[in-house]
C-alpha cells in the first residue's frame, strides 16, 4: 500500500487499532488516582496492556524488564521528575527512540517547554479519552501493512459464543 492509499485508508476508516501501535504502555504517575484515570482512558481507546509504576527510579527499572511501545509519564513527580527520566532514556540505546508522551497539570512555562523539549508530545491534565487519542496518533509511528491487514478482518468474522456445561 502507498502512503497517498495509506493516508486514504486512515482518514476514511478507523480500523487501524490504536491498541496494536501503543501496547504495551508504561504509565508513570506518582498519583495513584491519576494512574487509575488515565488506564481507564486508555481502556476506553481499547489499550489494555498497561503497566504502570509511581516513580521514575521504577520505570526506569521497568523500562529494561519489557520492550514498551510508549511511554506515558507525569512531568513532576517527587524525587526524579518525569522530564530527567525522558533525558536518562535518550541517552540509552535501548530507549532511544521510544516515544513519550508528558502529562502535567502545570501551566508553567519551564515545564512545557521542557516536555516539549524532550518528549515527543505532551497533554494537559485533565484531558478526555479523545484528546489522549490525538495525542497517541501523533507521536506512534505509522501503522504497519501487518496493522492494517489485522484490522481489516476485525469486526468482519463472525461472533462464536462458547458455553461450558
Amino acid at each position: 500500500m502507498s502512503i497517498p492509499e495509506l493516508d486514504f485508508y486512515l482518514r476514511d476508516n478507523e480500523h487501524v487499532s490504536l491498541s496494536r501501535r501503543a501496547e504495551p504502555a508504561l504509565l508513570i504517575d506518582d498519583s495513584a488516582p491519576m494512574r487509575k484515570i488515565v488506564e481507564r482512558l486508555l481502556n476506553q481507546l481499547g489499550i489494555r496492556d498497561v503497566d504502570q509504576v509511581s516513580d521514575a527510579r521504577a520505570a526506569f527499572q521497568q523500562l529494561h524488564r519489557r520492550r514498551y511501545k510508549v511511554v506515558i509519564c507525569d512531568v513532576v513527580m517527587d524525587g526524579v521528575t518525569g522530564i530527567q527520566l525522558v533525558k536518562a532514556c535518550r541517552e540509552n540505546p535501548e530507549t532511544a527512540k521510544l516515544p513519550f508522551l508528558m502529562m502535567t497539570a502545570s501551566m508553567d512555562p519551564r515545564y512545557l517547554a521542557q516536555a516539549k523539549g524532550r518528549a515527543e508530545g505532551y497533554i494537559l491534565k485533565p484531558f478526555t479519552a479523545e484528546g489522549l487519542q490525538r495525542q497517541l496518533q501523533e507521536i506512534l509511528p505509522a501503522p504497519t501493512e501487518d496493522d492494517i491487514q489485522a484490522s481489516q478482518g476485525r469486526g468482519h468474522e463472525p461472533k462464536v459464543e462458547r458455553f461450558r456445561f
